[in-house]
């Protein structure tokens, strides 16, 4: 089992903006992942360009998950 981090958590926390936020996971061995919406079905493994395509236009629907093998 993941954990689950709003990428949005990590903006205001660490004082970062989208695109740092988004390197700061993919430095830390997170996955990128994207919430459904209206227009977009959500996405499993997102690319770092396209996190932070949909971070820009809505932090809310993507979210990073640590592996277990970090959590624990």
């Amino acid at each position: 089992m993941s954990t689950r981090i709003p990428l949005s958590y990590l903006c205001e926390q660490l004082n970062m903006t989208v695109a740092e936020a988004v390197d700061h996971a993919v430095a830390a061995e997170m996955r990128l992942h994207s919430y459904s919406d209206p227009t977009l079905e959500g996405v499993d493994g997102l690319s770092v360009d396209h996190a932070v395509e949909i971070a820009t236009a809505d932090v809310s629907l993507v979210f990073c998950t640590v592996p277990a093998k970090v959590v624990s």
